[in-house]
């Protein structure tokens, strides 16, 4: 008979109901969506709150603040497992606009070799920018999405900055709504804006056959 073999005490770990919903897609959904009506795009770390405007406010230990915003939270979210990533990315590609950032849509795009990732990405856009740019760069512009389609793009606005007249290619076949932000200046009464005519009519020619 051979020696008994002994196994060391596991205690038994209780599943809590925090574990519960950190591990629930669809609680998981709930708790990034609120997370990304959050259009605040700061994030301010303190060991309790406070009132910033109160005048006896210890400006010596003000609490820091990171200004990496929503998508920068939702970010951090994605990283800790495959579970809370599958929930998280959809919430930080679905509505690429706004904010203090560049958010142009091929921008988007630059880092990404693989065509099939690309794509997937592009499925998720809902809502996106995009900036006219030199002509001179248009090549290398439309090649960062060349190939993609953005079927589920229903909003766009389109900036136009100065004297930038190039409109990317785009294929968004489920488009409805397209805002277009010209350059615009006023100053001691006199108006300026970034786009001569000649410039806006091969904007709205290219819109138009895009």
């Amino acid at each position: 008979m051979g020696n008994p073999t002994y196994y060391p005490y596991r205690p038994h770990l209780s599943v809590t109901a925090t574990d519960r919903v950190l591990s629930s897609p669809e609680l998981l959904c709930e708790i990034f969506s609120w997370i990304n009506k959050d259009d605040t795009f700061c994030c301010t770390v303190a060991n309790e709150a406070e009132d910033v405007f109160y005048e006896s406010t210890d400006w010596s230990n003000f609490p820091e603040a990171h200004y990496y915003g929503k998508r920068g939270v939702l970010l951090r979210c994605s990283l800790v497992n495959s579970l809370w990533w599958s929930e998280a990315i959809r919430f930080i590609w679905e509505r690429l606009s706004g904010g203090h950032w560049d958010t142009d849509l091929p921008g988007c795009f630059a880092g990404f070799l693989d065509p099939y990732r690309k794509q997937f990405y592009a499925n998720l856009i809902k809502q996106a920018d995009l900036v006219t740019i030199d002509e001179d760069n248009a090549d290398a512009h439309d090649r960062l999405i060349q190939g993609v389609i953005f079927s589920n793009l229903e909003r766009l606005c389109l900036y136009c900055p100065e004297n930038l007249d190039y409109v990317p290619r785009l294929q968004c076949p489920s488009l409805k709504i397209l805002e277009i932000d010209p350059y615009f200046e006023s100053e001691f009464g006199r108006n300026e804006y970034g786009l001569s005519q000649e410039q806006w009519d091969k904007v709205l020619d290219r819109i138009s056959v895009r």
